[in-house]
């Protein structure tokens, strides 16, 4: 439809609003070995060990694609070996109960188009991103323990408590020009984040109940998880922000407020009643979130905040035998309370809606012959 014969023949006009960096091309290279041993010091206690040293290359550089050169000329190439140790103790108290602790240190790179000087779309949040080369990877240093007990098959209760601590963090701020909210990427210099989660799974056989019961099973699946997160800024840290100079990191990011995309309070419980000789499922899902950040606000702008709430799907599969061959039907209702998107800024006292849209309910059916 936009091939040159029909641009020259209608006249068509053209604005290419990404000008500046149109086409970019991206690659990551990984070289990485890993050390792991594992130790019985006595028993029922068990200690995993385990290093791993990688050596990574990630660049995305700007592609030339007009006539007269317009683009920013602006490459980023990020090149760093690292030593990731982990350690994992676990203790079987009895047969069914055991702790579990855990340390590790991780990375968290950025993807190539946050690192392109580029405007693009995103359908997922329906606003404009720019990206910023001047990005650099996370590094996390992660500690966790849990108890788990296990009480029959398919039966479980775990609970445990989480540490992480951050070094600079990718978040996403939002600055506006007239009435269009544009987005971009920024290392904040430091975050920790802290909480809890508790896990319970029950599985109750219905072969008691008869008839159409007999060969099926409730499976009950539900977990909560509270988090605390909370940025580290002071006065002398600096944000790198392209194409800006470098400036005090606190003209994008405020002390003490939590991450971008951290809910407070997760909830998940998933009800379903499942066929034991074939596959038949019906399983109602239901998801909540509490309010969370989605973009740092600048200029001295709140922050915009995201409130997910409650969401409630409804998944059915079923095994079909067509002429000698197999097929699976999966029908899928979403969204089914039609729960909208809320994203809004307030100081306290006013409050204004930023992208807020509806999003309504989805119904879908497909047959597929791979299960």
């Amino acid at each position: 439809m936009l091939g040159d014969a029909i641009i020259e023949f209608y006249n068509i006009g053209l604005i290419e609003s990404t000008q500046s960096d149109p086409a970019f091309a991206a690659g990551l290279e990984i070289q990485a070995g890993y050390l792991q041993g594992r130790f019985e010091p006595g028993a029922g206690l068990t200690i995993d060990l385990g290093v791993r040293y990688e050596d990574a290359t990630q660049r995305v550089d700007p592609v030339e694609v007009f006539a007269v050169p317009t683009n920013s000329a602006t490459s980023t190439f990020l090149a760093n070996d690292y030593w990731l140790p982990a350690a994992t103790v676990t203790w079987e108290i009895t047969d069914s109960l055991q702790a579990r602790l855990n340390a590790s240190k991780t990375i968290a790179r950025p993807q190539f188009r946050e690192l392109i000087f580029q405007t693009y779309f995103d359908p997922e949040t329906n606003r404009q991103f720019n990206g910023n080369p001047s990005l650099v990877d996370s590094r996390l240093t992660n500690a966790e323990a849990r108890l788990e007990y296990y009480f029959g098959r398919g039966n479980r209760v775990s609970l445990a408590g989480f540490y992480k601590d951050i070094d600079r963090p990718i978040e996403v701020f939002s600055s506006f020009s007239d009435n269009d909210q544009i987005s971009g990427f920024a290392n904040a210099p430091k975050a920790t984040l802290y909480g809890a989660e508790f896990e319970a799974q029950a599985t109750i056989p219905t072969m008691d109940w008869g008839g159409w019961f007999e060969n099926k099973q409730i499976v009950a699946v539900a977990n909560y998880t509270f988090t605390k997160s909370e940025l580290k800024v002071s006065a002398a840290d600096i944000a790198r922000v392209f194409p800006f100079a470098d400036q005090p990191a606190t003209n994008f990011f405020r002390d003490g407020v939590p991450l971008t995309g951290q809910s407070d309070h997760i909830a998940n419980l998933q009800l379903g009643l499942e066929n034991q000789d074939t596959l038949q499922q019906f399983t109602l899902l239901m998801s909540y979130a509490s309010e969370r950040v989605t973009s740092r606000g600048t200029a001295a702008l709140p922050d915009i905040i995201e409130n997910p709430g409650l969401k409630v799907d409804f998944v059915y599969r079923q095994a079909l035998d067509l002429f000698g061959q197999e097929f699976e039907l999966k029908a899928e209702a979403r969204n089914i309370f039609g729960r909208d998107n809320f994203e809004y800024q307030t100081n306290g006292t006013n409050r204004i809606e930023i992208n807020t849209y509806e999003v309504g309910q989805s119904f879908s059916l497909s047959v597929s012959t791979e299960f």
